[in-house]
C-alpha cells in the first residue's frame, strides 16, 4: 500500500469519525435538554383547551400519541427521547382540567 492510499484512508476515517461524533451529540444533546424543554410545552398547555386544541399543539411540537379519551387521563410525550419525558393531561367532557410534567423512569 502506497503513501496516497495510506493517506486517502486516514481522510476517509477522520469522516467516518466525525459523522458519529456528530451522531451522537445530536442525539445526547436531545436527552440533555428534554426535561426544560418538555417543562416548557407543559407550561404552554393552557387549563380548559378541548382535545382538538391539545392534539395541534401536540403535533406543532411533535409530540405524540395525540389525546383521544374526552375523559381520564393521556400522555403526551416526546418520541425522540423514547417518550421518558412528558406531559400527563387529564381531561373531564373534552376539556383539559389539569397538566403536569412528568418524567416516566
Amino acid at each position: 500500500m502506497g503513501e496516497y492510499e495510506t493517506k486517502k484512508r486516514i481522510s476517509i476515517s477522520k469522516i467516518i469519525a466525525f459523522a458519529i461524533l456528530l451522531f451522537y451529540s445530536k442525539f445526547f444533546y436531545n436527552f440533555a435538554t428534554a426535561e426544560t424543554r418538555i417543562k416548557g410545552y407543559c407550561k404552554e398547555i393552557k387549563i380548559g383547551s378541548s382535545i382538538q386544541e391539545v392534539s395541534n399543539f401536540a403535533k406543532t411540537h411533535d409530540l405524540s400519541p395525540l389525546p383521544k379519551d374526552k375523559n381520564g387521563i393521556s400522555f403526551i410525550v416526546e418520541a425522540k427521547t423514547f417518550g421518558r419525558w412528558g406531559c400527563e393531561l387529564e381531561f373531564s367532557d373534552g376539556i383539559l382540567i389539569k397538566v403536569e410534567y412528568n418524567f416516566m423512569d
